[in-house]
């Protein structure tokens, strides 16, 4: 519809009438409502005209699209007064300059500027909101309507001589934009009709619409509540009558309400405590004032205090009422506060713990439970009217798990009907646990039906059956029947089975009673990584830890699909073409899935496989009980290259154990065939790293590290090449590219290169000195191993399989590019062994421990040898004249001291100013964790070592949260609340302080500092954050100084475990346990 008489047909009959209808006199300026104008015109009937600056107008009378003869009136109207146009050009104005403002805050650009609200309660219950900005300084606003007006048109808002705002250059955060956006949802500011000359407007420039006090706005409603909502979790300042308070947002909680119940006089009265403090701030007391504080209440407390606040904290019913009221209301009340029965009404009261007990079945498909609620010989059944409730479930029924509820003190009466209730006698009931008891049903997805509740939906009843019901055994004594046994989920460890039959390769997944699902749906399941997979029967299958073969269920199923395309999908095997046999069966074997294969198929098998069928029975078994499942499928892999004279590349994810995978290898080579040299090259920093772990997992190999000048190296070697008993000979790369020319002609059994990514570069003098040396088999251990291109692979490959991948520019030619990749993974398949942590979680162990060592600074490690020596003296002198008890009193003092600077000098010297070893790894491995997107605890037996190590990491940028012996009781769970919620990087703890009692599973990394020598107080400070609730994997590392007092202790513990964790906690009687061959060995 048109809004201009320019564009209609003025000749018509409706522009005609409503000419005439202005002729007349009878339009009416009614008011202007923001870019519009609101008409009367007409007397009989009056119509109201809406006339837009743009847009199409409106009329009362309902003619629709055509312009009716008093939408033309109106137009005429207008057109004489010219306030139409008037309009229509402010309107551009307006959307110019909102056009403006708009695209400003849209242009990339950093924060500068910043709000902080004012939270403000007026005396009579009113709530204002005020607002400063500022960037460094902080400056009041005192018309929030005139900064939003700046803020969407543009406009320089000046707030005082020093200060303007001015968007076109300034930049609030997204957070300070969010609480504008509310805003501007219930404020419409109306700015000037016209630019002003400079641009620049002052508050009282700008139409102020909403009710306000001053600078505050006042809050109600909807828009009361979205304020609050915001402010839950931004930092503002609180202003009331009494007095200022800064908040960092607003907490969530529960307040102590206690409500007294007595019968006096033949009533029931009920008298509430809890409220006498608090204050409204909105009037459903969702959010309240509490001892100066803003806090928000959970609805089932916030409906009871709106009435306590408003109504009275007394109320009382007839006697008449009192048994019905006493077995409905105070249930109800259990749940908000603490309920407290009178002497006289304790008498009537009977107390029993709550036992309650579910009976599942499974009828028509559907689960059923059946809840019944037991307080010693009294029943309940809540779900009917009924008294009956059977002692015995009947037939068929058992106790599938169990779990008692947890003790409440807030009490709540049965009805009268309960089983075994004596005559006027009245019942508690934990009203807590029984809702949360129903509280589960509900969030599980159960209906009422009758005396039973039902799941229904395959997925509820699924999340049912794996997790739900061993939830519910927390909760309650669970019992179910046989029938709801038959589809809980089996855990299906799959082996496959392979045989001959016409010529064909007949390829079968068995579970351990023998029986063959249905191939199909189990493959498919098992490609798309689900966790469950429902077969014909109904019965779920728990295929989790079939992870393994998720990237070669896709290959069977396309094989399949090629071979055996007529199959239905409740086939329970697959016919493969024959010659696939040697492909496939090794394939699985190599992804650790155990693969029977008859007579006719193993001849069809090459020597790889042979070995990796008989690799794992020559790992000695004093180490293979400490490798998990994919890590002795690695070390047999890697014992089947040997067999084979192939060399292979291991390129599990970080963190998954190659280390222990390779020294189980060269373990097991060594047991099988007896003793022969191996080499391993490394990166610098971590030969020490391989030290540690021969020394840890097996000391039977001997290794001797290459290293010093040139010519101590030389004679090392030389040394080396003479003593048959040398199993592992360590270096780093850098010395490997000098020492070359004497190692290469050293036999070797494996050459295996650690971070083989160095490596990378084919024509670096590293790969090349690597690839000169002489070995049965090479192996590269790396995590990463293509980062760039296809390129850095061949070089790897060209080290561990010389020309397997031909030359370089054959292989670029062929690779390069990229669409042959699938190609290229065939090809390195079964020389390649990769696991992700994802693919191996259900091998991965819950926590996987370490220790880092670190080499101290000159500067510390001449304190530490001043110290020692001195220390040492005191200790042989004493030894000499015979006096063990003497000695044994001076190793608690002497070990603490050299710990002391083992962690950091200056917790000896106050006046040190250097650094030290384990400081500067620390602050390494933090940022490589955080690089991780992990979040850590740092626990320290000294106080003055976590100080040093805050100070330290706030220089790095790294944000902390502290935690001492000094921290208030209350504050300890608070900060425990914030890290867990995301608020800080690392969480630094005294182990004393901290090392119980606490909750933090928003880490999933711990450090021990200064290791403790008592393994029961360690783990319990490292479950602080493995524990319940945790979902990630937890990582321990323990800082250890090398060639110092804490690595004397460490492998003393191993043998004397329970004497150091006396001599280290205790320090007195249990010193006499030390021998002098102990000290000794610490001390010389």
């Amino acid at each position: 519809m048109p809004n201009s008489l320019s564009s209609m047909d003025l000749a018509s009959p409706a522009c005609l009438e409503g000419e005439a209808i202005f002729r007349r006199g009878s339009v009416s300026l009614i008011s202007q409502e923001g870019d519009a104008l609101l008409l009367r015109v007409g007397t009989s009937p009056t119509q109201i005209v809406t006339l837009p600056a743009s847009g199409n107008p409106h009329c009362t009378c309902g003619m629709g699209e055509q312009p009716c003869a008093h939408v033309v009136a109106a137009l005429f109207a207008a057109q004489e007064d010219g306030t139409l146009r008037m309009l229509s050009q402010s309107h551009e104005f307006t959307l110019g300059q909102k056009m403006l403002a708009a695209l400003s805050r849209a242009m990339p650009g950093s924060e500068n500027v910043r709000l902080s609200p004012m939270l403000r309660l007026f005396p009579d219950g009113r709530v204002g909101l005020g607002l400063s900005i500022g960037q460094e300084r902080m400056y009041a606003v005192r018309s929030i309507p005139a900064l939003l007006a700046c803020y969407t048109m543009g406009f320089t808002l000046t707030l005082s001589p020093r200060f303007s705002y001015q968007p076109t250059q300034m930049r609030f955060s997204k957070e300070d934009e969010r609480l504008l956006s509310i805003l501007l949802s219930h404020i419409h500011p109306k700015g000037p009709d016209e630019e002003p000359e400079d641009g620049s407007l002052t508050e009282e420039d700008c139409s102020l619409s909403p009710q306000s006090d001053g600078r505050y706005v006042i809050l109600t409603g909807a828009f009361l509540h979205s304020v609050l909502r915001y402010l839950e979790s931004h930092p503002f300042v609180l202003l009331d009558s009494q007095n200022k308070q800064p908040h960092i947002g607003i907490r969530t909680v529960e307040l102590p309400l206690c409500f007294t119940v007595s019968l006096l006089g033949g009533e029931l009265k009920v008298v509430a405590e809890g409220t006498k403090d608090l204050r409204l701030i909105t009037s459903d007391a969702r959010y309240v004032l509490c001892e100066s504080k803003a806090v928000h209440l959970r609805s089932a407390q916030a409906r009871v205090c709106q009435l306590l606040l408003t109504e009275g904290s007394r109320f009382s019913y007839e006697a008449v009422q009192a048994e019905e009221i006493l077995a409905t209301l105070l249930p109800a009340l259990s749940t908000v506060g603490t309920v407290i029965p009178s002497a006289e009404l304790n008498a009537r009261l009977v107390t029993a713990p709550f036992r309650p007990r579910v009976y599942l079945d499974l009828v028509d498909g559907n689960v059923e439970a059946r809840p019944e609620f037991w307080y010693g010989d009294v029943a309940l059944l809540p779900f009917s009217q009924s008294s009956s409730v059977e002692e015995n479930g009947g037939e068929g029924w058992r106790a599938s798990l169990s779990g008692s509820a947890p003790e409440v003190p807030s009490m709540a009466p049965i009805r009268e009907h309960a089983t075994g209730l004596p005559p006027g006698k009245l019942l508690l009931r934990d009203g807590r646990a029984e809702s949360a008891l129903l509280d589960f049903f509900s969030d599980a997805g159960f209906v009422v039906r009758g005396q039973k509740i039902l799941l229904r939906r395959a997925k509820d009843i699924l999340a049912f059956c794996t997790l739900g019901v061993q939830e519910l055994g927390k909760l309650c004594q669970v019992y179910a029947s046989t029938s709801f046994e038959r589809i809980k989920p089996r855990r299906f460890t799959a082996r496959a089975s392979f045989h001959m039959r016409d010529g064909r390769l007949v390829f079968t997944l068995l579970e351990e009673s023998g029986q063959a699902p249905e191939i199909f749906p189990l493959l498919t399941a098992i490609r798309d990584r689900q966790h469950y997979v429902r077969l014909k029967t109904g019965e779920f299958l728990d295929i989790r830890d079939m992870a393994a073969l998720a990237p070669i269920a896709q290959e069977l199923l396309d094989a399949a699909a090629m071979d055996d395309p007529h199959q239905g999908e409740d086939a329970r095997e697959i016919h493969f073409t024959a010659y696939r046999s040697a492909y496939m069966v090794s394939m699985l074997r190599l992804a650790g899935i155990p693969a029977e294969a008859d007579e006719k198929v193993e001849q069809a098998m090459g020597a790889l496989t042979d070995a990796v069928s008989q690799a794992e029975q020559y790992v000695p078994s004093r180490l293979l009980k400490k490798l998990v499942p994919y890590q002795r499928r690695g070390a047999g892999w890697l014992l089947s290259l040997y067999e084979a004279h192939m060399g292979g590349i291991l390129a599990d994810e970080m963190g998954l154990g190659k280390t222990v995978q390779v020294i189980a290898a060269l373990s097991a080579a060594k047991k099988k065939n007896g003793r022969q040299k191996s080499i391993i090259v490394t990166p610098t920093s971590l030969v020490y790293h391989w030290l540690a772990e021969f020394k840890r997992f097996d000391e039977s190999l001997i290794v001797r590290l290459v290293g010093g000048q040139r010519e101590e190296r030389r004679q090392t070697i030389e040394s080396i090449k003479a003593d048959d008993q040398v199993d592992v000979i360590l270096t780093s790369y850098p010395l490997l590219r000098r020492d070359i020319d004497l190692f290469r002609d050293l036999p070797l059994r494996f050459a295996i290169l650690d971070e083989a990514q160095f490596v990378k570069n084919a024509q670096s003098l590293g790969a090349t000195a690597a690839k000169e040396l002489s070995a049965q088999v090479r192996v590269a251990l790396t995590g990463t191993p293509m980062e760039n291109h296809t390129g850095e692979l061949w070089s790897i490959f060209d080290f561990a399989l010389p020309g397997y991948l031909g030359t370089q520019a054959t292989f670029l030619r062929r690779y390069g590019g990229g669409e042959r990749m699938q190609e290229l993974q065939e090809r390195i398949r079964p020389f390649l062994m990769r696991r992700l942590k994802k693919e191996v979680l259900s091998d991965l162990p819950h926590k996987n421990e370490q220790s880092l060592y670190a080499a101290m600074t000159p500067e510390q490690a001449a304190v530490y040898n001043q110290l020692l020596g001195t220390l040492r003296a005191h200790v042989d002198e004493a030894l000499k004249q015979g006096a063990l008890p003497k000695a044994r009193m001076q190793v608690l003092s002497v070990l603490l001291k050299l710990r002391q600077v083992c962690c950091h000098p200056k917790l000896f010297l106050p006046d040190y100013e250097g650094t030290s070893g384990k400081l500067e790894l620390l602050v390494q491995t933090v940022h490589s964790a955080l690089a991780e997107k992990k979040r850590m605890l740092v626990f320290s037996q000294f106080v003055g070592m976590l100080q040093i190590i805050r100070k330290r990491l706030n220089r790095e940028g790294v944000r902390t949260l502290y935690l001492d012996g000094e921290t208030k009781p209350g504050l300890r769970q608070e900060l425990c609340d914030r890290f867990n919620g995301g608020e800080g990087q690392v969480f630094l703890i005294s182990l004393k302080a901290g090392g119980t009692g606490l909750n933090l599973t928003g880490a999933n990394l711990v450090i021990h500092y200064d290791p403790w020598w008592n393994p029961a107080t360690e783990d319990q400070a490292t479950d602080r954050a493995h524990r319940i609730g945790q979902t990630r994997d937890v990582d321990v590392l323990r800082l250890i100084a090398k060639d110092t007092i804490e690595e004397k202790v460490t492998d003393l513990s191993k043998r004397k475990r329970a004497i150091f964790d006396q001599v280290v906690l205790a320090g007195e009687t249990a010193l006499s346990s030390l021998t002098e061959e102990d000290i000794r060995a610490l001390f010389f």
